[in-house]
């Protein structure tokens, strides 16, 4: 078959899709050669042509490959919020419970969508990640917040102690993701609901008895006697 009649046939197949299912078909192929190539270095007729569509329809939906990659990140982090928001807003389980379960969801997420996070995550604008972030810290500071009025909850500093907290378990995934090497996506899901509970549980830790100065005096005395 002649190459005009290839292209003939090619623009023959393409079908006529709503607009929200032609956009979902171009962030996948973007999604995919992004992943291929990183964003700086795809070329948007190679997204096209993943998608099956012409190049004029690309620009349809997107002004450039960085709003792709921008529209990319935005649907990742929508349902990123959803995830946490739906967990924060249940009216079953402990606070303590549903905290710990805000940092395991959210960790399992971000692990099962590590591509797309390494393809994109520098591709998007960090003032709005930045936005984004501290909106949903504050939001989870809320929750320690009622938590701590229920009498179930501890934190000197409830904003600070979430901040510290998301920022430690976000760069270690995103540190993780990085480097290529295996997630261990089980053990750092356990881990990071470990850690939360360790830090807005109301019990003692083992390491905050054994350091404070009360624990600190009767080590020494204990030591003395049997010294004595």
């Amino acid at each position: 078959m002649p190459v005009v009649d290839k292209q003939m046939a090619s623009k023959r197949k393409r079908v006529a899709k709503p607009q929200e299912e032609r956009l979902d078909d171009l962030l996948a192929a973007a999604a995919a050669i992004f992943g291929e190539q990183g964003v700086s270095g795809a070329k948007v007729e190679d997204i096209t042509e993943k998608a099956g569509v012409s190049k004029g329809t690309f620009y349809l939906y997107f002004t450039s490959k960085e709003h792709a990659a921008d529209m990319l990140w935005q649907r990742y982090i929508d349902r990123y919020l959803r995830i946490g928001e739906d967990i924060l807003a249940r009216d079953h389980g402990s606070h303590l419970d549903r905290l710990v379960a805000v940092f395991e969801a959210l960790t399992e997420y971000v692990l099962a969508n590590a591509g797309l996070h390494r393809t994109v995550f520098y591709a998007t604008h960090s003032e709005e990640r930045r936005a984004m972030t501290q909106k949903f810290i504050s939001a989870i500071a809320a929750a320690v917040r009622r938590g701590m009025a229920a009498g179930e909850l501890h934190a000197d500093e409830p904003e600070l102690m979430v901040e510290i907290l998301y920022h430690g378990i976000g760069t270690s995934l995103h540190d993780a993701i990085a480097s290529g090497k295996p997630l261990r996506a089980e053990a750092r899901t356990r881990a990071a609901g470990e850690l939360a509970r360790l830090t807005f549980s109301r019990t003692p830790s083992l390491h905050a008895a054994a350091t404070s100065p009360k624990s600190a005096t009767t080590a020494a005395t204990g030591k003395a006697r049997r010294s004595t």
